[in-house]
């Protein structure tokens, strides 16, 4: 019997700036990548990322999107100061997070479903298991009030 519970229940309110949520979502993001390859040989290259990861450059993206320093994006320097739907900001994060998952060797696919949404899928095939999938998932939009 599985249970659902209403979003409100489970997403804090979100009136201070997201940067310990963002921080929480990097961690899981690194943290899946490490467990769900724990039981095969590793990918080099996903290795190369799990190695170049640390507090520090976490702590540096989480800035970086959240508007405490500009991110470099396109070249150019950009500081988010809003992930707002529909936002120039939301577009810039979105590049940004484009940028950063081809740095790190993936296949990307900008995937546009409204005319203010996008969704940024990033795809990599398993080493050894090539046909198991792992889907980690986040938002990246920021949002004023309950949602």
């Amino acid at each position: 019997m599985s249970r659902t519970f209403p979003a409100s229940a489970l997403l804090p309110s979100f009136r201070q700036k997201t940067l310990p949520i963002t921080l929480f979502v990097a961690l899981v993001v690194v943290f899946s990548f490490a467990w769900s390859l724990r039981a095969q040989e590793r990918d080099p290259r996903i290795q190369s990322i799990i190695d170049q990861t640390n507090i520090d450059s976490l702590v540096l993206s989480v800035n970086e999107l959240s508007g405490e320093i500009p991110a470099v994006i396109g070249g150019s320097p950009y500081t988010i100061t809003t992930r707002t739907m529909g936002s120039e900001g939301n577009d810039r994060a979105a590049d940004d997070l484009i940028q950063r998952m081809k740095r790190y060797g993936f296949s990307v696919q900008d995937q546009q479903y409204s005319t203010t949404g996008r969704n940024i899928l990033a795809f990599q095939t398993g080493y050894q298991y090539p046909q198991r999938y792992f889907f980690i998932c986040a938002h990246y939009d920021d949002r004023v009030g309950p949602g």
